[in-house]
This record gives structure tokens, C-alpha cells and sequence, in this order.
């Protein structure tokens, strides 16, 4: 791995991360606007793209981290999936870079990120994607804290190759 991948992983990291941290910001302001008894549908669904913008963020993020440290390239129509699976377990190369917790809670963004790119019959359904929210605050907490110990073992890779 070459100082210049460590440094643009690096620097990536900190981009995705300002930019989840904007969406997610907007996200709990545009949700605490939304009436719960009477929910205006522009707003649920600026809530529910934000949700969708947050978890493809993180997920650049993680394909990233993964194609420079395990050669992983998507294919199939599982690779989300598959993407996250990787991206919570450790590897020769490199430390788990979520936890368990992280990836439940982005596997569940991820399905309604389906549910939002994709056309279906029902309508969304305000109640579930409150819910959401809560699992956007949880996960950006858990991501910041996790992408954060994995930029300090890209510190310490970096390191190494300039000894």
C-alpha cells in the first residue's frame, strides 16, 4: 500500500464524514418540521432522500477503505451487502473498520435506501422513518468514533512507509 492511497484514504475519511455530518444535520432539522398527526409529503420526502444521501456516504466511504485494503470490487446484486459484511470484519491487512452495531444499524439504511431509490406502491410511512432518524443519530455517532480509530491505524500505516 502506497503513502499517496493512505493519505487520499485519509483524506476521503474526513470529507465523507463533514459531509455525513451536513446531511445528517439537515436530516433532524427537516424532521423535527415534519407535523407527526398530518406529515407534509415534501418534507418526508426530503427526510427520506437525506437518509438514502447519509447511508450512500458512509458506503463510498467503506468501498473505498475496502478496495484499497482487500481488492474488493462490487459485483453482483448482493455487493451492499457484501460490502458491509467485509467492512465489519478484520483482515490480515487491515482492523475491522465498523463494529457489529454499525453494521446492523447500516444494513437497516441500506434496506430503506432500496425502499427510496426504488418505485413501490405504498407510500412512506412517517412512523418507520422517525425511527430512522434515531438510527441516523445512533450511526453517525458510531461512525464518527469508528472511522476515527481507523484513521489512527492509517496513521500508523502511514508512518511506517515513511521509516
Amino acid at each position: 500500500m502506497s503513502k499517496g492511497q493512505l493519505r487520499e484514504l485519509l483524506a476521503e475519511m474526513d470529507f465523507i464524514l463533514r459531509v455525513a455530518g451536513e446531511l445528517h444535520q439537515a436530516i433532524e432539522e427537516m424532521s423535527a418540521r415534519v407535523a407527526s398527526a398530518d406529515p407534509q409529503i415534501e418534507l418526508v420526502l426530503a427526510v427520506a432522500l437525506n437518509i438514502a444521501r447519509f447511508y450512500t456516504a458512509v458506503e463510498d466511504v467503506l468501498e473505498h477503505i475496502v478496495s484499497v485494503f482487500d481488492e474488493y470490487k462490487p459485483q453482483g446484486p448482493s455487493w451492499h451487502t457484501g460490502l458491509l459484511r467485509l467492512a465489519a470484519s478484520k483482515t490480515p491487512e487491515r482492523p475491522a473498520v465498523i463494529s457489529e452495531a454499525t453494521y446492523d444499524k447500516l444494513d437497516e439504511l441500506r434496506s430503506f435506501r432500496h425502499v427510496v431509490y426504488r418505485i413501490y406502491r405504498r407510500p412512506l410511512n412517517w412512523e418507520h422513518m422517525e425511527r430512522l432518524v434515531l438510527t441516523v443519530n445512533d450511526t453517525m455517532t458510531l461512525v464518527r468514533t469508528e472511522l476515527a480509530d481507523f484513521g489512527r491505524f492509517l496513521d500508523e500505516a502511514l508512518a511506517q512507509t515513511e521509516r
